[in-house]
């Protein structure tokens, strides 16, 4: 197991490693003094987990389990105020604890329900997808969907601690592996071709080193730009074409595979652009096919844009993409939407 230090505004370690749950205990004790402990779930984890996860918490604390329905369409206020009520109605206060197990959805509404309640309490990760472990569950967002926006209601605000333990990712479906997958992989074509190498030879067959080069990837860029208002921008390679296809197609796309079309579109749109150097398209879709993900964006340029304008991050007329330049060498361009529209007609084309 390795352990690595995210530097940000409240330091806090992420441990990784098969079996890294085992340290839970441990690691409560010397962290929190909390008499209670809710455990925040959804559905499709807790039969497969929870029993034992609980088990693995301090005997003398007070345990709480709140289980909330999977999937993306479920990512909303309204259940974040259904974890909010039950702290409420159990009376849970600041010296209380409250920890996700499961996927980025629940970190992400686990998250912003901690630092909502009575201003904040603390809050310890333990993400059971490769994609909430290599990405969300490190760096401080929180969020939830609002009126077909991705997460566009959040905060910032940063665990106490993180576990990603590789043996949760035994139980996952291949379609949400691969989901995971994705993620890795913008890592490797943002600023890391070493890591690209170890993809190559396989996400599964190395996938501890992986997690660790992820999270030590994204800890860099965070520990730097933790409000996001910078570099931290590099992370979102491929979500502005992708969270408008995760929208379009009202969820039904995953965010792993939306993303997977975002970066080949934005790729090859460099590339005819003459933006990025010829060849990095071809590495990228190679090794996005071989992991059992999309490249092809079923919508047309058109509808792309338009849902580009209700992103987040747009900023009057435009928006920041981050643009490939080089094999794992990105950067951030500021873009009209005339602009934009015009690089992705011109890949899809």
């Amino acid at each position: 197991m390795k352990r690595i230090r995210v530097k940000t505004s409240r330091e806090y370690e992420v441990l990784v490693g098969s079996g890294a749950v085992e340290m839970l205990e441990a690691e409560l004790r010397r962290l929190t003094s909390a008499a209670r402990i809710l455990t925040v779930t959804d559905d499709n984890v807790a039969p497969l987990h929870s029993e034992r996860f609980l088990a693995l918490l301090p005997e003398d604390a007070e345990k709480h389990l709140f289980v909330i329905p999977n999937g993306e369409e479920h990512k909303s206020i309204d259940t974040v105020i259904s974890i909010l009520t039950y702290m409420k109605e159990h009376a849970f206060d600041r010296s209380d604890l409250i920890i996700a197990l499961g996927g980025g959805v629940t970190g992400d509404m686990t998250a912003l329900a901690a630092s909502l309640y009575m201003r904040g309490i603390d809050f310890i990760n333990v993400p059971t997808t490769l994609l909430s472990q290599v990405d969300s569950s490190v760096g401080g967002k929180t969020g939830v969907d609002f009126l077909g926006s991705k997460n566009i209601i959040g905060t910032f605000y940063q665990p106490r601690l993180v576990i990603c333990d590789t043996n949760y990712l035994n139980t996952l479906p291949r379609d949400v592996f691969a989901d995971g997958c994705a993620e890795v992989i913008k890592y490797a074509f943002i600023n890391d071709e070493s890591l690209l190498t170890i993809i190559e030879d396989g996400i599964e067959a190395n996938i501890d080193e992986v997690v660790y080069r992820c999270v030590s990837n994204k800890n860099d860029i965070v520990s730097r730009d933790e409000f996001d208002r910078g570099e931290r921008a590099l992370l979102n390679f491929g979500h502005t074409v992708g969270h408008a296809v995760e929208s379009l197609s009202g969820y039904t796309v995953s965010h792993g595979k939306a993303v997977a079309i975002g970066m080949a579109v934005i790729t090859r749109a460099c590339e005819l652009g003459g933006i990025c150097e010829p060849g990095v398209y071809g590495r990228l879709t190679s090794v996005l096919t071989a992991n059992h993900l999309p490249v092809e964006a079923a919508e047309d340029a058109d509808e792309l844009t338009a849902a580009i304008k209700n992103d987040k991050k747009k900023s009057g007329d435009g928006i920041t993409v981050v643009v490939p330049t080089a094999l794992s060498s990105t950067k951030t361009q500021k873009m009209s939407f005339i602009e934009l529209h015009k690089l992705i007609k011109g890949a899809l084309t």
